[in-house]
C-alpha cells in the first residue's frame, strides 16, 4: 500500500492542466475523425435535452390546466384530458428516440474510434526495431493496443450525453426563469455545488485510474511472460516463485482499484443527494408561495424539476 500511495502521488503531482489540454485535444481528434456520426449523435442527445425540458413543461400546464380544474370543479372534459394525454406521449416518445440514438450513435463513435487506433498500433509494432521490443514487454504492448486504447477514446461514451446535457440546462432555466424566477433560482443553487463535487472527485480519482491502468500493463506483462516461458519455469522449478510475482502485481491491482470504489463510495451519495435536497427546497418554498397566493401550481412542479434537470453523473454513462 505504501508503493501505491506514492504512485498515485507522482501521478497527480502537478500535471491536472497538461493533462486537461492534452483530453480537449483527443476529443477534437476524435470529433473530425468521426465528425458525421458525432454530429448526429450530438443531435439526438439535444432532442432528449429538449424534451426533457418539454416534459416538465408539459407536467406544469397539466397541473394548471387539467388536475387544478378537476378538484375545483369536480369534473374534467374530455378534450382537456385528451390534449394533456397527447403531449405527455409526444414528449415521452421523442425523449426515447433522442436517448436510443445518443446512446447508439456515440457507442458507434467509440467502436470505430477504438477499432482505427489498435490496427494503428498494432501495424506500428512490427516495424519498430528490436532493441525496442527488448525495452517494452509484450504484456505491455498488448495492454497499450487494448485498454490503453479504450481508456483514450473512452469520453465519448458521454460526450453526446454532456453536450445535451449543457443545452438542457440552459432551455431549462430559460424556460423555468419565465414560470417562476424565485423558484427556479433556489433550485439553482445547487448546479454550482454539483460542479465543485465532480471537480473535487476528478482531481481526486484521476490519480487512481492512471495508477490502475498503469498496473493492468504490469499484470499482463507477468502473464504473458509467465506463458511465455512456461516450460522454463517448470525445467528450473520456479513455478512457487512466479505464482508469488503474480500475486503481487495483481494484489497491487485490487488495491487500486479499491482505492477507486472508495472514492465514487464517498462521492455518488453527495451527487445523488444534492439534487434532491434542492427539489425539497423548490417544493417546501413553492407549497408556501402557493398558498399565499404567490405562483401556481404549474409553477411549483415545473420549477421542482430545475435541480434534477441534467444532474452531472460520476460514472461514465452512455
Amino acid at each position: 500500500m505504501t508503493t501505491t500511495t506514492q504512485t498515485l502521488d507522482s501521478l497527480g503531482g502537478g500535471g491536472t492542466d497538461r493533462l486537461t489540454r492534452r483530453g480537449f485535444a483527443v476529443m477534437g481528434r476524435g470529433i473530425v475523425r468521426q465528425r458525421l456520426m458525432f454530429t448526429w449523435a450530438a443531435l439526438a442527445s439535444l432532442l432528449f435535452g429538449v424534451m426533457t425540458v418539454a416534459d416538465a413543461w408539459v407536467l406544469g400546464w397539466a397541473t394548471d390546466h387539467v388536475i387544478t380544474p378537476s378538484f375545483e370543479a369536480g369534473e374534467i372534459t374530455g378534450s382537456t384530458l385528451g390534449t394533456g394525454v397527447a403531449l405527455f406521449i409526444a414528449a415521452a416518445v421523442l425523449r426515447t428516440i433522442g436517448v436510443i440514438g445518443r446512446r447508439l450513435l456515440g457507442g458507434v463513435v467509440f467502436y470505430r474510434l477504438v477499432r482505427d487506433d489498435r490496427l494503428r498500433v498494432t501495424r506500428r509494432y512490427p516495424q519498430l526495431p528490436l532493441r525496442w521490443h527488448h525495452r517494452h514487454p509484450a504484456g505491455q504492448l498488448l495492454s497499450n493496443a487494448n485498454a490503453d486504447v479504450e481508456a483514450t477514446w473512452s469520453i465519448f461514451m458521454p460526450l453526446p450525453m454532456a453536450l445535451g446535457t449543457i443545452a438542457m440546462l440552459v432551455a431549462a432555466v430559460a424556460t423555468m426563469l419565465v414560470a417562476d424566477p424565485v423558484l427556479t433560482l433556489v433550485g439553482l443553487v445547487v448546479i454550482p455545488l454539483l460542479f465543485v463535487a465532480n471537480a473535487v472527485y476528478q482531481r481526486w480519482q484521476g490519480p487512481r485510474i492512471a495508477l490502475a491502468q498503469s498496473l493492468r500493463g504490469d499484470v499482463s506483462t507477468v502473464a504473458h511472460e509467465s506463458f511465455d516461458g512456461a516450460l522454463v519455469v517448470k525445467s528450473l522449478g520456479r513455478e512457487a516463485d512466479e505464482t508469488d510475482r503474480f500475486r503481487a502485481a495483481s494484489e497491487r491491482l485490487r488495491d487500486a482499484a479499491i482505492g477507486i470504489g472508495r472514492v465514487r463510495a464517498i462521492f455518488d451519495p453527495v451527487i445523488e443527494a444534492l439534487p434532491n435536497l434542492a427539489v425539497l427546497a423548490v417544493l417546501l418554498l413553492g407549497a408556501w408561495r402557493v398558498d399565499t397566493g404567490g405562483a401556481d401550481a404549474g409553477d411549483v412542479d415545473q420549477s421542482a424539476d430545475t435541480p434534477s434537470i441534467g444532474q452531472p453523473k460520476l460514472t461514465t454513462e452512455t
